[in-house]
């Protein structure tokens, strides 16, 4: 089973290299400006330029402004959206290239509105403090998964296991007590699930 990997939230060219050397197939810019992981377009576009067609590219917005979004990913040039605010599921056509929406529920009948929304992938992000995969598993029967939030060191290989997912989104699971990224811990957790799942 090949797993796809996503790095989330890099602000620096060092983060993103570092990244591509251990095998990530994706890396992440948040463009929520109120997020502490927030990059400017300006940044990421320097970045992005380095790495062109080195790795896939993913940009997150949680905002309804199609005008900001088109905007930065015409000045970025990242590969895939990811939309993290529950939009309305017509908002994901408005866009040409890979949409990837976050579903944030533990409501297993609010899952079936996955299939609505007409995106490439879908993200299921957890409660890392009453953890339970029930809500992945049912919503991989509406869409390709890509978990992220509640992953640990210690249960990642379980929810593989379990889930069968599509793709690892690694946001907290690779930062440091200070909520900064952690080069050393990308490259445990990525060598954790390539050798899980060779």
């Amino acid at each position: 089973m090949i797993i796809k990997i996503k790095v989330c939230g890099v602000q620096d060219i060092k983060t993103a290299h570092h990244a591509l050397e251990c095998g990530a197939d994706a890396i992440g810019f948040n463009f929520c400006k109120e997020s502490p992981r927030s990059i400017s377009p300006a940044k990421a576009k320097s970045i992005i330029s380095e790495l062109q067609g080195k790795i896939r590219t993913v940009g997150l917005f949680n905002t309804q402004e199609v005008s900001y979004i088109h905007s930065v990913v015409n000045e970025t040039l990242v590969d895939i959206i990811q939309l993290n605010d529950p939009q309305y599921p017509e908002f994901s056509s408005l866009f040409s290239g890979p949409v990837v929406k976050a579903v944030r529920t533990k409501d297993a009948s609010k899952l079936k509105t996955m299939v609505d929304y007409h995106v490439h992938y879908d993200v299921l992000e957890k409660d890392p403090h009453t953890f339970s995969w029930h809500y992945s598993i049912e919503a991989s029967k509406f869409g390709m998964i890509i978990l992220s939030g509640g992953i640990t060191p210690d249960n990642i290989t379980k929810a593989i296991d379990q889930v069968k997912p599509y793709g690892i989104d690694l946001s907290e699971i690779i930062e440091n007590a200070e909520g900064k990224i952690d080069n050393n811990l990308i490259n445990e957790i990525i060598k954790t699930i390539r050798k899980h799942t060779m």
